[in-house]
């Protein structure tokens, strides 16, 4: 990736904008967004990527072979266009110019990372562990940021403040998802991209900002996710017989893992407190109010089925049902409904096949690859999506989860028929690809 960012000055913005997003640990609890605002919610990489499609547009209009477009670029332009529709909404209805403009940025915001990274791909072949590899550097950057700024947390540099009674991190700890798993899969089958010193020191330092965070559900997923790799490698590749030394590894990693949740069970951690209320998901306060908002917003939805307009604000309730004052939030925990009020039924539907109909592709088309790998990313892919859309807003209000979903959409729907580019060339000799 490196070299394609330093012989090509387009694809060097979009690589560079791409890195940071998922390096940084942009969310509001710090003030990191601060630093690289231009103007309201809009950002440095906006400006990088703005200018890198300004520049694929002037390319390819003056090469005079156009611009590619794929059948399921169709969703985008439609999605784009009701994007656009649902902005004259807003502004007809009087919502704040600030909370509008947010909007914009959050909406448009994963169009850019696709179309960036279409170009990207269709221009240069880029190997499934490149993607790994560039996923894992970024987030581990990520991680170590966290930690560094919740120890230094009194510099008033960072800003850094806790929230939702004394968690500390953000939404961007999300895209942990997608690279621990990742990072268990080198260390397993013994492939040399990172140093193994330095793959158990992401995982470390990872986990502790899942644990700062307390969230539940990021907790359970990452744990999915290296569960996945694990199991994934114990088979033998292209066959379905098991690895007997990788199944033993699998054995001890499991025995290894109980332990350590015991042991989490057992002490004063504040997740724990968190984790027990799922013994009576009726009485938590958590499920309570989110059962609240997805029943007043979806009464909203059947009463406003086209949309309500961008820049719309939901209010905030307690778990008995009563409003926060004047609290209010831009997304409720899950993206398909977020876009059901706010851009209509019909733009909740496209965004669904948007994000949907990439992994049928990637499970049909891949799914006879000679590499372990393949299976890993899928599920990994899989559960990263339930978590950020199903489960939480993040596809489309945390930078880090909304980069990787929209580079990997871009990925698969690029090489849905041409799966070899998806192979390592010093792997191709090894490795049978699926037509």
């Amino acid at each position: 990736m490196k070299e394609i960012g330093k012989r090509d000055f387009c694809a060097g913005l979009i690589l560079f904008s791409a890195y940071f997003l998922i390096g940084l640990p942009l969310y509001a609890s710090n003030k990191l967004l601060d630093y690289i605002k231009i103007i309201g919610s809009i950002n440095i990489f906006h400006i990088l990527l703005g200018i890198a499609i300004v520049c694929i547009l002037m390319v390819s209009l003056k090469s005079g072979n156009g611009i590619k477009v794929m059948k399921f670029d169709l969703f985008v332009i439609v999605f784009v266009a009701i994007l656009i529709i649902q902005v004259f909404v807003g502004t007809e209805k009087n919502y704040s110019q600030t909370i509008l403009l947010r909007d914009c940025n959050f909406y448009f915001f994963p169009i850019m990372i696709y179309v960036s990274f279409r170009w990207l791909f269709e221009k240069y072949k880029i190997d499934i562990y490149t993607i790994e590899n560039f996923f894992l550097s970024a987030q581990a950057v990520c991680a170590v940021l966290n930690l560094v700024m919740y120890l230094t947390r009194s510099w008033s540099f960072w800003g850094i403040s806790s929230y939702a009674n004394g968690r500390y991190g953000g939404s961007y700890m999300g895209a942990f998802i997608f690279t621990s798993g990742y990072a268990v899969y080198l260390l397993i089958n013994h492939i040399e991209y990172f140093s193994r010193t330095f793959l158990y020191g992401y995982l470390l330092i990872g986990f502790i900002g899942v644990l700062l965070g307390q969230s539940r559900t990021l907790l359970i997923f990452s744990i999915c996710s290296i569960a996945t790799a694990l199991i994934v490698s114990a088979r033998q590749t292209g066959k379905k017989k098991l690895n007997k030394k990788k199944l033993l590894i699998l054995l001890l990693s499991i025995a290894f893992g109980l332990f350590l949740i015991v042991a989490l069970l057992s002490s004063s951690a504040p997740i724990v407190e968190r984790l027990s209320s799922f013994s009576d998901i009726s009485s938590d306060s958590s499920f309570l109010i989110r059962v609240g908002m997805f029943e007043r917003n979806i009464c909203l939805v059947r009463q406003e089925p086209f949309g309500v307009g961008l820049g719309y604000e939901f209010g905030t309730y307690d778990a008995m049902g009563n409003q926060w004052g004047d609290m209010t939030t831009a997304f409720v925990d899950c993206s398909y409904l977020t876009i059901a009020v706010k851009l209509g039924v019909i733009a909740m539907i496209v965004y669904l096949g948007l994000t949907i109909l990439p992994i049928v592709i990637f499970r049909k088309n891949y799914r006879n690859i000679r590499d372990n790998l393949f299976h890993y990313v899928y599920l990994s892919f899989l559960l990263g999506l339930v978590f950020s859309t199903l489960l939480s807003a993040q596809s489309l209000n945390a930078y880090a989860s909304s980069t990787i979903i929209w580079i990997l959409i871009a990925y698969v729907i690029t090489y849905r028929v041409k799966s070899e580019n998806m192979v390592p060339i010093k792997m191709k000799i090894n490795y049978k690809v699926g037509k």
